[in-house]
């Protein structure tokens, strides 16, 4: 999806016959449809079409959705991602919540925000505009993401640095040699920009079945990776710091608050 695009028919059609099974599923545990909470993120709010497919779901299951702001998200994600992790309340944390279409991240603590924002870096975006058919290449990329994450503001200093969504949890189990998704392994733990370096240059060198098979914990998100690693890696670098702690919490704990 670029900016300004549509949701595709055959994608509809998939997410469509999967609410279906959710709003099912949500009914035999004796909750109706119009009951969940559903919410849609950066797609949606680009989408010119998504106001007509959210009608069609809401007809078709019953699901009511609620295309949310950047900063909502932001915000909702930040209280996600801290959530289930030992650390002192009064310490300042900065959250990266790495999407397919954007980045949103806020710097705060439990009891207020010092800057909340949403970047136009999404790993499913950037691969498809960069490194997809006829796309201007890894080093086009570097130089989008690296001129993004200047919005970034690096007059908050923090204590821990959170980062959380499939993509950069996918490179923490990665780092930690799963072959198998055990989150348990995953949350809390740490990743370094060495690591990230180490995991985008694998990555760049790989060919698609290649970077399936490094992928194995979750080989859908494979060709996501490399621009994911590339993207928390610089903003690291912006804010000074040499490492993130990962959350496999997030968005949806956020929001259930």
């Amino acid at each position: 999806l670029g900016d300004g695009g549509t949701f595709d028919s055959e994608r509809m059609n998939v997410s469509l016959d999967a609410l279906r099974d959710y709003a099912a599923t949500a009914q035999s545990l004796g909750v109706p449809a119009g009951q969940v909470k559903a919410i849609a993120t950066s797609a949606s709010r680009r989408a010119t079409n998504a106001e007509a497919f959210y009608e069609r779901v809401q007809q078709d299951t019953g699901l009511q959705f609620r295309i949310i702001s950047g900063d909502e998200e932001a915000r909702f994600s930040f209280h996600g991602a801290s959530s289930g992790l030992s650390l002192p309340r009064e310490h300042k944390l900065f959250t990266i919540d790495l999407g397919g279409g954007s980045t949103e991240i806020v710097i705060g603590d439990h009891g207020r925000y010092y800057w909340r924002g949403s970047l136009e870096l999404g790993s499913a975006r950037l691969a498809e505009d960069f490194l997809g058919a006829g796309g201007p290449g890894l080093e086009a990329m570097k130089a989008h993401i690296q001129k993004k994450v200047e919005l970034v503001p690096i007059v908050f200093p923090s204590d821990e640095v959170i980062a959380m969504a499939g993509t950069a949890t996918t490179l923490g189990a990665i780092d930690a040699g799963l072959k198998t998704w055990k989150p348990e392994r995953v949350h809390g733990r740490g990743l370094t920009r060495e690591a990230l370096q180490g995991l985008a240059q694998r990555l760049s060198k790989s060919t698609a079945d290649e970077r399936r098979a490094v992928a194995a914990v979750s080989p859908e998100r494979a060709d996501f990776l490399l621009p994911g690693a590339l993207v928390i890696d610089q903003i690291l670098k912006r804010i000074g710091k040499e490492g993130c702690l990962l959350s496999v919490r997030g968005l949806r704990f956020g929001v259930l608050e």
